[in-house]
């Protein structure tokens, strides 16, 4: 009887106890990975060599190098409500633009993961119409997604809308 009290008190302990002990835990989440924490500073410096490239080869006119940045199937949204979708949008858009003589983009704030990234910020580009009689020159805001396909990043979105032009005559 003795045996049999002891051997109960003993189940009836264990069974109370904490079973999660490293030799106990149920190894099914333990194998599912974990992304590290977003960190956007370990992006700002890739992302902004990125945006580096993209403005010297809009200003170089190398079309097939910029297309190459793009995701699949990429999408641009130009000021207004032009929309210019996939690879052969890409393509037909930067043929149309006029020959840029500088292109320079601020990045405000990025956002996202480890696959897709929210890049907003302030461009200003200005060149030459191509007829050659009228210089341009304008600031936007923008928003690029970039997508990692393949290990890389590539644009799948890109669109600015205009910042409004001060006239000098207003004292702004």
């Amino acid at each position: 009887m003795k045996h049999l009290l002891i051997a109960l008190s003993l189940i009836f302990i264990y069974s109370c106890s904490d079973n999660t002990s490293p030799a106990k835990k149920d190894s099914t989440t333990d194998s599912i990975p974990h992304p590290p924490p977003f960190n956007p500073g370990a992006y700002q410096f890739m992302i902004g060599r990125l945006e580096n490239l993209h403005s010297r080869l809009i200003i170089e006119g190398k079309g097939d190098s910029l297309l190459d940045m793009y995701s699949e199937d990429p999408q641009i949204i130009q000021n207004g409500l032009t929309f210019y979708n996939g690879k052969q949008g890409v393509i037909d858009f930067w043929k149309k633009e006029n020959p840029y003589l500088s292109h320079v983009r601020t990045m405000i704030k990025l956002d996202g993961d480890n696959e897709v990234l929210y890049e907003t910020g302030i461009e200003a580009a200005s060149g030459t119409a191509k007829d050659g009689d009228q210089e341009f020159r304008g600031s936007n805001k923008y928003l690029v997604i970039w997508k990692k396909e393949n290990g890389n990043w590539k644009i799948a979105l890109e669109m600015w809308n205009a910042l409004p032009v001060s006239d000098p005559k207003d004292g702004d």
